[in-house]
């Protein structure tokens, strides 16, 4: 006997397993569909229901048997599959129980049913939560804005059911689409679809008898607004949508909730950017929150003490300058132990400091600062960098507020080398370096000519090059 033979031998000593139960249910629903791949112990488990256990016990790969599951009970156990694993947060395992659900959605219902626009925003949301999946995301969104758009301009305003389920699909695929635009840099695009996806959460919240979900929603959907509108400059509306996710965030979670902390830095930071310090009063409230709630050693105290430490400087004075320097060294340590000297948060606070100890005079620390900015840098992003060739400019303002024109034209030199090779000698970047190289090669030359004398009588250079 060949090996084919065998193999085909093999295949029809396979038992069929048909479900108790399935052929009575499915008397009056028209042939049955076959799917090797499915699970067959339906008429053990009860329809609404997923245990942990049983999800982590069911492997696909190891299933010999074909399984007669009707596609619409293996709809319903693949979708509370899907939810309970997001309530795990296995967003992975989750999307493979959306992609069959999607083929199952179409088998069930067709290419224009809400039921597939509900699997595109749910699959949306999880390609979103993953880096790099973006675009993805924003492809799956448009389908379910698509497909629950047309069965909404369909229903009965009597169908509050389906006309609820619909609206709640448009929610998640609108509110996804924007974050998904948002982290593409098209803001202005997603904040028309934020808007959408608010006004539809509005509605739903006045439809709901549990309407706490709608106000979550609500919530997350206002900062999102905000944060477009602090993006596009658009400070009016900013803080009107921060205020309003204010309002329905203290009743909802109270006056010192976590969930606030995150509307409270984004309110101090769009009134920072229309007014020196007028930031300050919000961002001090979401740090008191965060060391109250998160501890010392959190991202909200991180990032909170990196924004007062912002807000601090634009002051001016002594007394903000010193506050500054207090709260970028406690931002620092905290991004450092939370995920080390290399990650770019700590990086970034850390250039923050450094600018700030130059403004200061304070050279040396500046000067050690700068020397692990630079190892940092060089494992982060690589030698030649964009990133790398920023710190050699800052390493040049260093040189020069010591009033030393010979190694701040070597550190330029570097600076420019690196933008040449990552950016082209043609970018506007490359070309002002360029320029900067030239007018201190002069002031090298008068040096030379002049001796020192003359040119240590001139003010020293205090000012940051940014």
């Amino acid at each position: 006997m060949s090996d084919e033979e065998e193999r085909l031998d093999a295949v029809r000593a396979r038992p069929i397993v048909i479900p108790d139960g399935v052929i009575a249910s499915r008397a009056d629903q028209g042939p049955l569909v076959f799917d090797i791949n499915a699970d067959a112990d339906v008429g053990e488990r009860k329809e609404e229901e997923a245990s942990i256990s049983d999800l982590d016990n069911d492997d696909d790969d190891e299933r010999h048997e074909l399984d007669l599951t009707p596609p619409d009970i293996k709809f319903s156990r693949l979708w509370n599959k899907h939810r309970a694993l997001v309530r795990r947060g296995s967003r992975e395992a989750s999307t493979r129980c959306l992609v069959r659900c999607l083929a199952l959605a179409r088998i069930l219902h067709g290419n224009r049913h809400w039921q597939l626009g509900r699997v595109h925003a749910e699959l949306a949301d999880n390609y979103f939560s993953v880096r790099g999946m973006e675009s993805q995301a924003a492809k799956h969104g448009k389908l379910a804005i698509d497909i629950a758009s047309e069965a909404y301009q369909g229903l009965d305003a009597d169908d509050s059911k389906h006309l609820f389920d619909v609206m709640s699909v448009l929610v998640l695929g609108y509110f996804v689409l924007g974050q998904a635009l948002r982290s593409q840099a098209q803001e202005s695009r997603a904040e028309d679809a934020l808007l959408k996806a608010y006004k539809f959460v509005k509605e739903l919240r006045f439809k709901s008898d549990y309407p706490a979900e709608q106000m979550k929603q609500s919530v997350r959907i206002l900062v999102t607004l905000a944060l477009c509108c602090l993006q596009l400059k658009k400070h009016d509306s900013c803080q009107r949508y921060l205020d309003e996710a204010l309002q329905l965030g203290l009743k909802l979670y109270g006056e010192d909730s976590v969930e606030l902390i995150e509307i409270y830095q984004t309110l101090g930071k769009s009134k920072q950017a229309e007014s020196a310090g007028a930031g300050i009063d919000d961002l001090t409230t979401a740090y008191s929150i965060a060391l109250e709630k998160c501890g010392d050693c959190s991202e909200e105290v991180a990032s909170t003490a990196h924004s007062l430490a912002i807000a601090f400087t634009s002051l001016g004075d002594d007394a903000g300058t010193k506050a500054a320097e207090r709260y970028l060294i406690e931002s620092l340590g905290a991004y450092k132990r939370l995920h080390g000297a290399r990650h770019a948060k700590a990086i970034s606070a850390q250039e923050e400091l450094c600018r700030l100890l130059l403004r200061t005079d304070q050279h040396q620390k500046a000067a050690e600062q700068l020397a692990s900015i630079i190892e940092a840098k060089k494992a982060k992003y690589g030698d030649p960098s964009e990133e790398l060739a920023s710190t050699y400019k800052l390493s040049a303002t260093l040189s020069l507020s010591k009033g030393q024109l010979d190694k701040a034209v070597q550190h330029y030199q570097k600076c420019h080398a690196m933008m040449k090779t990552v950016l082209g000698a043609n970018h506007k970047k490359t070309v002002q370096i360029a320029e900067t190289i030239n007018m201190l090669s002069k002031s090298t030359v008068a040096n030379s000519v002049f001796g020192k004398s003359k040119l240590e009588q001139r003010p020293r250079f205090r000012t940051v090059v940014k």
